[in-house]
């Protein structure tokens, strides 16, 4: 393997940690913006006059998993309509929707792990001078016109920051922060931001004392104002010293919470065991007077709750599917208020996996351990293209032949001549028959058109022309070869999942049995009064009276790597060549110096390439998720799987030399021609850093760049082949055959 990598996701992100319903795309337009992924437990919070940022002290035993995309969906009577799929440069800290005064529309705040943020078409930095991180926070201003201006530090006396939040319904901007003192106690308080001094003042009130278990902050909207203080015991609700009402609940963890009304009275809770609750808050006028909570029923683990409309809600999920639910006025038989109504796949968070040929046939497959507690399962994914007993082969000059597999032979049904060369076929089937297709879609080029037609005659059923310079391109046909088959993203593809109801920790596949084995471990919240016995057992060999302890082989170490790393995956190449990832979401790659000239150049293992992934990488596994030919150039690149804990399932490629200088040339030159969104930068994002250093990255190849060319218009795409001095069509080609490594 060769020390020149190209990266690309075979499988985007699929864990959801934020989620937010608001008027984005238009004044009568309801969306759900929706990031895919885990954030880490530092602690965020939007105002519409202010952002605030900060970070809390000592580290998370969980790793941080913040996302690395954004969806945009439009509430429709049909449903969720998907608009907009798109890739942050940057870990995605929050994301809030917010309006300006006097807007008709919400604008969205996006902050980023390396704080940069970004509203709209507004870019700004929020670290330091020195470019790391503030030690409590930063305000962010906002003018009447929602325009950002300067960011300026402020330092909160306060170490252990758990939550903070701005305060609906006061004159001057307003935080209320919950914290932990020296002595483990749970404490809040409010202060004022005072922008002209540029400094906090002691705010109006603050309450000592809470329960040992707060850890969740919900700021209640005007006229009610206050907050919400959700602990593991106990519900407070707090207003200075004119209310404080307190309610016990069952032990349980709540992290996630959706505003159901706009005035604030009621909000969805969803705990550790992904039970979905009801808040209501009581209340005479402008007054709160009591807490109600009500079980609803069971859902998904929530990382985060977004209430549509009309009872509809839309629950996000890292650790499961996330999922689009009903609340019914009724229960049903099992007395569960829920109904669900759509769900969302989601892998993560993928802790092993191994890739097997199941069902024999020359294509890996990967199975991974997914999901965690509850949600826990095994999901087998069959990548690529799914084998269809139909073919539509485009043989070139716009001729087109259907055939189908009739008793194990490939048989010519119909051809027919096309009055254009064909760009692109599509047999996906639709209907109640998921095996067999009725329609077939065919894109072509000169006129730019996508037909319908019938099958088995195929006959013309209706031609759209699309107009402007956009390229149909649907799949798998080109002149020298074809797949029987369709390709489709994850959610329509051959995903089959197996739920455990617990945990899966470890997978491994024996090939000479077809068996998997699969430890697991499921997390009990009942207190357990049995007794157990505890049992050790050993090997004793047939001439052995007792067991004996063995001699093992000892280890000797070769070379090392003296950069310090919390390694969290690392995978032998070859000999000579290893790739790692550590917990900075960094892929790094090492080489073994055989042919040194000294003992300690030899003792060391050179760093030969260095690339920022944005992804918490949990297992390296040899192997390929397409079929490949034998002789085909593609078949012949070596490749590495990794998986991650957002769900995300990546390759890593080795190129050759020359082949890996054209495809750096081409990234450089869409990096002129693809905006990273907010104006972040694709340079920055990709490379190395892990809080000590910044690096630029070298010998790793972003994939997810250089394929996105394919989506370009035709006129983008000619200006890029331009930039390249090559043929629009073979740059095309060159690109389109990188897509069939994953």
């Amino acid at each position: 393997m060769s020390k020149w990598n190209y990266v690309v996701t075979a499988h985007k992100p699929t864990s959801v940690s934020h989620s937010c319903v608001g008027n984005f795309t238009g004044p009568h337009q309801l969306n759900l913006i929706v990031a895919y992924a885990r954030h880490s437990p530092s602690l965020r919070s939007v105002s519409p006059s202010l952002g605030f940022s900060s970070s809390p002290c000592g580290s998370a035993a969980l790793p941080s998993r913040k996302c690395t995309r954004i969806e945009i969906h439009l509430l429709t009577p049909q449903g969720l309509q998907p608009m907009l799929d798109a890739p942050i440069y940057g870990r995605i800290a929050t994301i809030e929707l917010f309006r300006p005064h006097n807007e008709t529309q919400d604008f969205l705040f996006i902050a980023t792990e390396r704080y940069k943020f970004c509203v709209l078409k507004s870019m700004g930095d929020v670290s330091d001078p020195l470019g790391c991180p503030t030690d409590n926070g930063q305000v962010i201003p906002f003018d009447n016109k929602g325009q950002l201006t300067d960011a300026f530090d402020i330092r909160l006396e306060e170490l252990q920051v758990l939550d903070i939040k701005f305060l609906y319904g006061r004159v001057k901007p307003t935080i209320v922060v919950l914290y932990q003192d020296n002595k483990d106690a749970r404490h809040v308080k409010t202060y004022e931001v005072a922008l002209k001094d540029k400094d906090f003042v002691e705010g109006p009130w603050s309450q000592n004392n809470l329960e040992n278990g707060a850890g969740l902050l919900i700021p209640v909207l005007a006229p009610l104002g206050g907050v919400i203080i959700i602990g593991e015991e106990t519900i407070v609700y707090c207003n200075g010293n004119s209310t404080f009402k307190a309610m016990p609940i069952k032990q349980s963890i709540i992290r996630a919470y959706g505003r159901v009304d706009p005035d604030g009275s009621r909000y969805l809770l969803g705990d550790n065991t992904g039970t979905l609750h009801l808040l209501v808050l009581a209340r005479e006028g402008e007054r709160v007077t009591g807490l109600k909570i009500e079980h609803l029923g069971e859902t998904s683990i929530a990382s985060s709750i977004s209430y549509l409309d009309n009872g509809v809600v839309y629950v996000g999920s890292r650790f499961g599917d996330s999922q689009l639910v009903k609340l019914n006025l009724l229960p049903d038989a099992t007395g569960s208020f829920v109904e669900v109504l759509e769900r969302y796949v989601n892998l993560g968070p993928i802790v092993d996996f191994c890739v097997v040929d199941l069902d024999r046939q020359g294509q890996g497959q990967v199975v991974t351990c997914s999901g965690a507690f509850k949600d826990g399962s095994i999901r087998v994914v069959r990548n690529g293209i799914g084998i269809n007993e139909q073919v539509l082969l485009a043989t070139g000059g716009g001729h087109v032949v259907y055939l189908e597999i009739r008793n194990a032979k490939l048989v010519e049904v119909k051809h027919a001549q096309l009055d254009h060369e064909v760009s692109c076929v599509d047999l996906n089937p639709v209907g109640e028959n998921p095996q067999y297709s009725s329609l077939a879609a065919i894109g072509l080029w000169t006129d730019i058109s996508v037909s319908i037609y019938s099958l088995p005659d195929l006959e013309l059923i209706r031609k759209e022309n699309l107009g402007g310079a956009i390229v149909p391109r649907l799949a798998i046909a080109k002149q020298s070869e074809f797949s029987i088959g369709t390709i489709g993203d994850i959610q329509n593809q051959q995903l089959r999942t197996i739920p455990l109801n617990e945990q899966p920790k470890r997978i491994c596949h024996q090939e000479q049995s077809r068996t998997l084995a699969v430890c697991s471990f499921m997390y009990n919240q009942d207190n357990d009064n049995k007794f157990y016995y505890c049992v050790g057992t050993s090997y004793v060999l047939p001439e052995e009276y007792e067991p004996a302890k063995h001699e093992e082989s000892a280890i000797e170490e070769l070379a090392r790597d003296y950069n310090p790393k919390w390694m969290t995956a690392v995978e032998m190449i070859d000999d000579y060549i290893y790739v790692g990832a550590e917990n900075s979401y960094n892929l790094f790659t090492v080489r073994k110096n055989s042919d040194a000239a000294t003992d300690e150049e030899t003792g060391r293992l050179e760093v030969v390439g260095e690339y920022h992934l944005g992804e918490f990488v949990s297992r390296f596994c040899h192997g390929s998720l397409v079929m490949h030919l034998p002789d085909s150039e593609m078949g012949q690149i070596p490749m590495v799987i990794f998986s991650t804990t957002n769900g995300a399932i990546g390759i890593i490629a080795s190129l050759p030399h020359d082949h890996y200088v054209f495809l750096e040339k081409l990234q450089a030159t869409l990096v002129n021609f693809i905006k990273g969104v907010g104006g972040l930068s694709h340079e920055q994002w990709r490379s190395f850093h892990n809080g000590k250093k910044t690096l630029e990255a070298r010998n790793f190849l972003d994939g997810d760049l250089i394929e996105s060319f394919l989506d370009l218009n035709r006129v983008k795409m000619e200006e890029v082949a331009e930039a390249m001095a090559v043929p629009v069509e073979e740059l095309f080609k060159r690109v389109e055959d990188l897509t069939r490594l994953h």
